[in-house]
């Protein structure tokens, strides 16, 4: 009979649907296997994994002997919540700077600023040496040059050993907002006349061009790399 058939057909039609979905689910399957495998998400995955690691791992490192950059450690007495005014906790942010560039013409007020923008690295302290190209053009330009360590990461911890620790005071504290209104604070410190142009890149890429975006006429220009 005709209702016969069209079950037939129906109980076909699932039989073959579901082949479809198990086909696919294989497709699926060993796609995802293969990207598991890749030598980049392996790494990025052990990178996000292991971050608890890296925010309270200490760091030693020995520049290398080519490397002649002698930064100054400095600290920033920072806000722990520029958004939250009721919030009246402060933390010493680490920076570094460079003036050697400038010290020619001491009362020079029209020097370019070059900053970069700390994000995920954590120690910021190992960067410069992973940027000689913003060093070389500043000795070009004669640029005074700020690293800026981002809040959590390396020294730079609000609340120090208990930075991680869960609390509902915490939220909000580690977002690009309250980076870059840390950020603005320092560079305000050391602008001159010249004009001021952030770095980075990955995540701090993206902090440069965003501080390029939101701080306009703070910031001149940004070179973002991989942001």
């Amino acid at each position: 009979s005709s209702r016969l058939a069209a079950m037939v057909f129906l109980e076909h039609a699932l039989d073959a649907a579901a082949l479809v979905r198990l086909s696919e689910d294989g497709r699926r399957g060993a796609a995802k296997s293969a990207a598991l495998q890749s030598p980049l998400l392996q790494g990025w995955m052990n990178h996000v994994q292991n971050m608890q690691l890296h925010f309270t791992k200490d760091v030693t490192y020995k520049p290398p002997a080519d490397k002649h950059y002698k930064f100054e450690v400095k600290w920033f007495e920072q806000k722990v919540d520029h958004i939250n005014k009721q919030h009246s906790g402060r933390f010493w942010q680490r920076y570094f700077v460079y003036e050697n560039f400038t010290e020619t013409e001491l009362d020079r007020t029209d020097y370019p600023l070059f900053v970069f923008c700390g994000a995920e690295q954590g120690d910021i302290y190992l960067e410069w040496q992973n940027f000689g190209f913003m060093l070389d053009v500043a000795r070009e330009h004669g640029a005074k040059v700020l690293y800026l360590e981002h809040r959590f990461f390396g020294q730079s911890k609000p609340y120090g050993a208990e930075a991680f620790e869960l609390s509902p005071d915490r939220v909000g504290l580690l977002s690009i907002e309250q980076s870059m209104a840390d950020y603005v604070e320092i560079i305000k410190e050391y602008r001159g006349q010249g004009p001021v142009l952030t770095f980075g890149g990955s995540l701090s890429g993206t902090i440069a061009a965003m501080m390029r975006i939101q701080f306009p006429t703070l910031i001149d220009m940004a070179f973002a790399s991989s942001a």
